[in-house]
This record gives C-alpha cells, sequence and structure tokens, in this order.
C-alpha cells in the first residue's frame, strides 16, 4: 500500500543528486564508530526499534541504487514474479545466516572476552565497509567486479570470528 505513494514521491526527486546511498552509509559509520568506542564495561542504551533491524535497514538503503539498476537487467530474462520469488529466498538465505552468526557472537559477547574482542572487530569491519562504500561511491568507482569476493569475505569472516569467540581459552 506504501509503494504506490511513495513511488509518485520519489519520481519528483532526483535520488542522484541527493546522493542518499551515500548518507546512508554514513550514518551506519557513525552509528558504529560511536558504539565501538565505548568502554566494554559501559552498556550500550536500547534503541526503540531492533537495533540489528535499523542497521540493516540503513545497510540495505545503502545499496539500493546497485540493486535496482541489477533488478531491471534481469526482468528482461526474467519475469518480475520469479525474479521477486528468487530475490527474496536468497535474501532470506543469506541473511537469516549472517544475522544468526552475527546474533550468537553478540549474545556470546556477553560471557567472553574472547567473544567481546570478536565483536568489537565485526563492528569496526562494518564501520570500514560503510566507509569504504562511500569512498567508492563519492569516488565513482565500480565495484560490480568485486560484489561476490567482497560478499564472500565478509561472510567468511563472521564465520571465523564465531568460531574464534567460541574456542576454548
Amino acid at each position: 500500500l506504501l509503494a504506490f505513494p511513495a513511488a509518485a514521491l520519489l519520481a519528483q526527486v532526483d535520488l542522484e543528486a541527493l546522493h542518499l546511498s551515500v548518507w546512508l552509509l554514513l550514518l551506519v559509520a557513525g552509528v558504529g564508530a560511536g558504539r565501538g568506542s565505548r568502554p566494554r564495561e559501559e552498556v550500550p542504551a536500547r534503541l526503540p526499534i531492533p537495533n540489528p533491524l535499523l542497521l540493516g535497514l540503513l545497510f540495505g538503503l545503502g545499496f539500493e541504487t546497485a540493486s535496482q539498476l541489477s533488478a531491471l537487467a534481469l526482468t528482461a530474462e526474467l519475469s518480475p514474479l520469479r525474479l521477486g520469488l528468487f530475490f527474496t529466498l536468497g535474501m532470506l538465505l543469506v541473511d537469516g545466516v549472517d544475522g544468526l552468526l552475527a546474533s550468537r557472537l553478540q549474545n556470546l559477547a556477553q560471557n567472553s572476552s574472547k567473544a567481546q574482542r570478536a565483536s568489537r572487530f565485526l563492528g569496526w569491519a562494518v564501520v570500514a565497509l560503510a566507509l569504504g562504500l562511500v569512498l567508492a561511491e563519492v569516488g565513482g568507482v565500480d565495484l560490480e567486479a568485486l560484489s561476490l569476493p567482497l560478499g564472500l569475505g565478509l561472510f567468511a569472516l563472521l564465520v571465523s570470528l564465531r568460531l574464534y569467540a567460541l574456542r576454548p581459552a
């Protein structure tokens, strides 16, 4: 229901001129840097909405332009319904496993200093990735050829941090 009025509103706005993805990725980096620079003993205040959901939404919106262009290119070969179904299933699988691993790592961090270090490293990795994407966007660097290796590398980093946190001291 909200998609049609939002599409009509966004059709009147030049999103490329706003550099919306840059601002959203800077927000993700700022929130991550703020949380990562707190002392370990300090427990951050909870946001009124689930924090990982908010950061995931902001991070996803930062990738919105590339995703839309890829989806538009694929619509010539696949029906929109099948494209939407495949995209949704892929996101559920990959982001679901990724979110589960990240959540378990953060839960482990409450009881283990190794897990706290791993969780803090993961937070700073998100900050570095967001800032790297901002620099690439502002510099006009096309990262399409690096998207698969970058995604697989980040997933491998998350799995290795989880395994590191689970290892006995």
